[in-house]
Parts: C-alpha cells; sequence; structure tokens
C-alpha cells in the first residue's frame, strides 16, 4: 500500500512538470483520432496536416498515421489533441524509388519521389477534406479517393 501511494506522488509530480513545460497561451486541447483510407482500405505511414483558420492559426496540429489509417493528433507535434475549431485536411504520402548504386553514371540517382496521394488533397487551397473540432473525443475518418504513383517535378 505504502508503494501505490509512492508512485501516486511520482506520477502526480511528474504531470505537474510536464504541464508547466506547455505554453501559457495553449488553448484547451480535445483527443482527435483521424483514420485515412485510400480507395476504401486503411493507408499508413500518411502525414496529416489541420489548416486551421484565422482564428485559431497559431496552433497546427498533425500525426502520421499507423497501419491501419488511425492517426491520433497532436498539436505542434507535442501536445495530444487539438483546439477546438474548423479545420481544413491536408494529407500527404511519398515514396522514394530505392537506389542501388550511388555512382554518376547511374540515372537513378538522385531517386525518383512519388506522390501517392492525388494532388488536391495536398493542397490547403484544393482540399475538400475540412473537420470542426469541439469539445470531447473527435473521431472521423476520410478517403482520399484512388490510388495514384506521380512523380514529383523535382525528380529526375
Amino acid at each position: 500500500m505504502k508503494n501505490s501511494y509512492s508512485l501516486i506522488i511520482v506520477a502526480l509530480f511528474c504531470a505537474g512538470c510536464h504541464a508547466q513545460n506547455k505554453p501559457s497561451d495553449l488553448p484547451t486541447l480535445y483527443p482527435v483520432t483521424i483514420t485515412i483510407t485510400q480507395d476504401g482500405l486503411p493507408l499508413g505511414s500518411t502525414d496529416i496536416v489541420l489548416i486551421p483558420d484565422a482564428s485559431n492559426e497559431k496552433w497546427a496540429p498533425g500525426g502520421v498515421t499507423d497501419s491501419s489509417g488511425v492517426a491520433p493528433l497532436q498539436t505542434h507535434g507535442k501536445y495530444s489533441g487539438a483546439p477546438v475549431g474548423k479545420y481544413k485536411i491536408c494529407v500527404s504520402k511519398t515514396e522514394t524509388e530505392k537506389i542501388l548504386n550511388r555512382n554518376e553514371s547511374d540515372h537513378s540517382f538522385p531517386p525518383k519521389v512519388y506522390r501517392l496521394i492525388e494532388e488536391q488533397y495536398t493542397d490547403p487551397v484544393k482540399t475538400p477534406l475540412e473537420i470542426e473540432i469541439v469539445q470531447g473525443k473527435n473521431t472521423k475518418t476520410f478517403d482520399v479517393g484512388k490510388a495514384v504513383k506521380v512523380l514529383l517535378p523535382s525528380s529526375p
């Protein structure tokens, strides 16, 4: 029993230390879990960035999906959740071609990089994806259309 109280005291002390590291103007954050699918299938290793409207422009939530297409969001990459507000959602995933030889005669260097999601979902102006974060838990699924493999302009 004595060990239980010690653990509780240590946990409260650590929680207090962590809370002090947050910016003083950080708004209340609410849990947000976004699932990304492509053609109805989970899309893992996908970057998600929420673009806030003008009222929330200082706080940028985002995350990366796991193999199930699920991403719990964090604000500024370290604070769990997101502030209340309306957001556009940008989703991106790329694939880099593997390099076997790095000699100058090998035309695969630099490697080719491909975009694996339709362009509209990667552009904050064009994206049709939107979410409104409200008090409480926020969970939503978005589908990013058909699978694509588009060579990016900076690739050879």
